[in-house]
């Protein structure tokens, strides 16, 4: 069962957006990852949730047990690419179950560099035991501090349940849109 974002949660993502994006919105839906954990040697589930901004951006965000661990931003071009990245990790896990392959292949980064910093989204397909696991290897870099970092693994499913999530990310962009319109017209 997947945890779903709670109101206090999705309000609290709201008010930590970047003070550059006036306006956001949350993609609903819920995704999750997993994460190793160094100090007590063991796998993590970590949330993932997806927003927006009126600029028409995506952030992908991990989070542990509410508190935010790294928000990766995505340009509206970028979100389409990943997307199909996603989708095509998904055909090479037929291609190394039957090849019994074990490899790690980039596929694509969405990074930005800023002064002295990088940030954004970088995406690895990741292949061991014989094909039998499969993974995409996910790491977000924070747009607002580049020490907020997070390697995430998805698994199939998860990787599934994350193309689910940016799927949607169109259509929030356009309700975010259309409640900003709104409450324009009360002025």
């Amino acid at each position: 069962m997947q945890p779903r974002l709670s109101a206090s949660v999705a309000l609290a993502l709201l008010l930590t957006a970047s003070a550059a994006a006036a306006s956001t919105r949350v993609v609903q839906g819920s995704a999750t990852a997993k994460s190793y954990n160094e100090v007590w040697r063991k796998w993590d589930n970590v949330p993932l949730a997806v927003y927006v901004d009126d600029s028409s951006n995506a952030y992908i965000m991990g989070t542990d047990g509410g508190i935010i661990k790294a928000r990766g931003f995505l340009s509206q071009s970028d979100t389409s690419k990943v997307l199909a990245l996603l989708r095509k990790s998904q055909e090479w896990v037929a291609t190394a179950q039957a090849k019994k392959l074990e490899v790690t292949k980039e596929l694509g980064r969405f990074m930005r560099r800023s002064d002295f910093s990088e940030n954004g989204v970088a995406l690895q397909f990741f292949a061991a035991n014989e094909g039998r696991q499969t993974d995409v290897i996910l790491t977000l870099v924070d747009f607002d501090n580049q020490f907020y970092r997070l390697e995430l693994y998805l698994d199939p499913s998860q990787v599934a349940a994350l193309i689910g999530l940016l799927e949607r990310v169109p259509e929030t962009i356009s309700e975010l849109k259309k409640h900003e319109a709104a409450a324009a017209s009360l002025e």
